[in-house]
């Protein structure tokens, strides 16, 4: 994997236009989404001021960023999304988690923000529709799992699994078999694979070219120690490495997103591994994801730095002045665990003090405490270094115990 100094093209842009950046002040940007945490800690990294709107507004975010709380992402005028977005017109806009299902408010920021870095709305909105994400990939000879819509629903026999078309952090996936219940929201049905899960990380430069293969990540889903429901998203493990002609494949993938969807910057894919080492594309993340974090740290990279240059190669020059030093790994893996509530909660997790962001911290998108959380919502995320995925894992459950010690 590349080193601190990202992609070569990245660096020899970043490199021609460093000197006329020395007497600017750090930049700002906005980061807007569900839950901006991550993001934010990577923003620092990259020596950018991130401006947070968000839906937590987690006290550790708190002391690390100016942030708004909103109450939802669906946009409106009147909405309190509308009010937060309207005070910051003037700022440039990472968009992240949850956006990729608000197709009006990614036009609205594209349109209307003084810079807009993330794929297009038009790019996200088609391969976050299965159907269209579907098609696309078999006209290019690609396996894929298949996909129903919900008028036509498939046999109740567990061979397929119900998904929200906004489909989010695995939550209200189940599968379809005479116990399930028709939703009430918009759905889709998708051939049900048994196996390991994986993301994978892009980048996507706008000119011409191949894709950056950040690396690999595996995902944690549906912990029982993490108080998780089944298909719910308990957060990632990296990097990992699996069989070439698997890799090769996944390669395969981020180009086509590029080059036939028209995805740029920093991107994901979930996917699964079956028993016979056959990976299946899940779905697409045309943005920002959860694994950035892992891959910058244990890999000692500044990927949010690279994602901002591949939009705007004067504002990463102007960030790099400002940017953290790289940090050096505290072993060979790095691992991040969502705890869930399995009931109604009081946090009373203690603030760190300070605010770890130039490394994993060890708890992290703290609630303020005395929050009450309801119960399926997500607590905090700890985080662990190991020399493999077990060891890893083992420690993250650990802490994650420890952590349910502070919540009543």
């Amino acid at each position: 994997m590349p080193g601190a100094g990202g992609h070569p093209h990245t660096a020899r842009m970043i490199d021609q236009i460093r000197d006329e950046s020395l007497t600017l002040p750090k930049p700002q940007v906005l980061i807007l989404g569900a839950s901006t945490r991550a993001a934010a800690m990577s923003a620092l990294r990259a020596g950018f001021d991130p401006i947070c709107i968000d839906q937590f507004a987690d006290a550790d975010l708190r002391q690390i960023s100016s942030v708004t709380e909103i109450d939802s992402l669906s946009p409106g005028p009147k909405t309190q999304l509308a009010s937060a977005v309207k005070q910051v017109r003037h700022l440039p806009v990472i968009p992240v988690g949850g956006t990729e299902n608000q197709p009006d408010l990614l036009r609205d920021l594209a349109s209307q923000q003084t810079g807009y870095w993330g794929a297009s709305p038009a790019a996200v909105a088609s391969v976050r529709d299965p159907f269209q994400l579907a098609e696309g990939l078999e006209e290019l000879k690609q396996r894929v799992l298949a996909v129903q819509p919900c008028v036509d629903p498939p046999p109740r026999d567990g061979q397929w699994v119900v998904k929200p078309i906004a489909s989010a952090g695995g939550r209200h996936i189940a599968v379809w078999d005479e116990a399930a219940s028709i939703p009430q929201f918009a759905h889709f049905f998708q051939q049900r694979v048994t196996g390991k899960v994986y993301s994978g990380l892009f980048l996507a430069e706008t000119m011409p070219g191949d894709v950056r293969f950040v690396g690999l990540t595996r995902q944690l889903v549906g912990c029982t120690e993490l108080d998780a429901s089944p298909f719910a998203w308990c957060g990632n493990i990296g990097p990992v490495f699996l069989p070439v002609e698997t890799e090769f494949l996944v390669r395969r993938w981020g180009n086509i997103l590029k080059w036939k969807f028209g995805l740029t910057g920093l991107f994901g894919i979930d996917f699964m591994v079956d028993e016979a080492g056959a990976p299946w594309l899940l779905e697409v993340n045309p943005r920002v994801t959860g694994s950035v974090e892992i891959l910058e740290l244990a890999c000692a990279n500044s990927l949010l730095a690279d994602h901002v240059a591949c939009y705007s190669p004067e504002a990463a020059a102007q960030a790099w002045e400002f940017a953290a030093p790289p940090y050096m790994p505290g072993g060979d893996r790095l691992g991040r665990a969502i705890l869930y509530a399995p009931r109604r909660l009081t946090s009373q997790i203690p603030l760190p003090d300070p605010i770890d962001w130039e490394s994993a911290p060890r708890i992290a998108d703290i609630p303020t405490p005395g929050s009450v959380i309801a119960a399926g919502q997500p607590v905090c995320s700890v985080y662990a270094w190991g020399e493999n995925e077990d060891e890893v894992t083992s420690r993250l459950f650990a802490l994650a115990a420890e952590v349910q010690g502070l919540l009543r």
